[in-house]
């Protein structure tokens, strides 16, 4: 039987990827659930995304209607991690998480949120950018990973 139980200690903040300078919402990094069922994370996605929606869009979606502390986190991320590939891919396939809750700037001031996904078979954290010359078109594989409700 595949353990699918997230546990997080929220009582401190994780150390940040170096690649986030500044947490654009330092006051969510120790909030959210210290323990949800991996397998009932539900998936959003903005209604723009089926044909492909700009970061920003999604970002000001998500702020405008209070939706960031449903959504997972960094924290949420690294513990997605230690459960490993095989769990990651039996409940996402080969979707990348975004973890919304802990969008920020990158050391060259961009606005960045991290994911998580599968990259040659390794499960890995990383970041995508919200806006600027690197940013890409967020279409439905790149959902927002959000607690269960």
């Amino acid at each position: 039987m595949v353990d699918t139980i997230v546990r997080i200690d929220r009582s401190t903040v994780p150390t940040q990827p170096q690649w986030l300078k500044k947490p654009l919402h330092p006051e969510l990094a120790t909030t959210g659930p210290a323990e949800y069922d991996l397998a009932a994370i539900q998936l959003w996605l903005h209604e723009k995304q089926k044909e492909g929606a700009k970061g920003q869009t999604l970002y000001g979606h998500l702020t405008r209607n209070n939706m960031l502390e449903g959504c997972l986190g960094y924290a949420d991320g690294l513990a997605i991690q230690q459960k490993g590939l095989e769990v990651f891919r039996g409940l996402f396939g080969r979707t990348t998480l975004f973890l919304w809750r802990s969008v920020g700037r990158s050391s060259n001031r961009r606005l960045v949120v991290p994911c998580i996904g599968e990259r040659n078979d390794e499960l890995l954290l990383g970041s995508n950018c919200v806006h600027g010359l690197e940013e890409i078109t967020w279409g439905s594989d790149y959902p927002a990973g959000c607690y269960p409700s």
